[in-house]
């Protein structure tokens, strides 16, 4: 059952438990998506700390914003984990990690040249979530061009 069309009473008749113990662990749909996400927001932080660890870490800022996208496309529900109001305790250190790691990636691609300076992180983040809306609307065969296109958009722009 694909995150968007989650009901906490299907999923209690799916799991054979009673609607109260889905409720009493998770109080809304948003919050059963943000648990599923979790196993895919820590590899999205794995792969944001070993980009920022990188020797040449301005190097690894294109391809940690693919993956991170390309994470996103292929999990459900990680839009909600990453954008819920209220996230649970765990979900927001894994936020934290991720966001930090992938400002200290960007920082180097802004200083090296190669990310234009006037794009923020969030702002790559609400960029992916727009990719992943595109490509829903248009169909996977769509994605790499759109990607493409998002990649190329970060670059600097020619001084004239």
């Amino acid at each position: 059952m694909p995150p968007d069309d989650l009901r906490l009473n299907a999923v209690a008749n799916a799991a054979g438990v009673g609607v109260g113990t889905v409720y009493r662990h998770f109080a809304t749909v948003e919050s059963l998506q943000e648990a599923l996400a979790l196993d895919q927001l820590e590899q999205m932080a794995e792969r944001a700390r070993r980009a920022a660890d990188a020797a040449d870490t301005s190097a690894e800022a294109p391809g940690l914003i693919l993956d991170l996208a390309r994470m996103q496309f292929e999990h459900e529900g990680v839009r909600t984990a990453l954008l819920a109001a209220d996230p649970a305790p765990e979900t927001e250190r894994i936020r934290t990690l991720l966001r930090e790691n992938f400002h200290s990636v960007l920082d180097a691609a802004v200083a090296a040249g190669t990310i234009r300076p006037d794009v923020t992180v969030e702002q790559i983040q609400h960029l992916i979530c727009g990719m992943e809306y595109t490509i829903r609307l248009t169909g996977p065969q769509h994605r790499d061009t759109v990607m493409s296109v998002l990649i190329n958009g970060l670059r600097p722009l020619p001084t004239l």
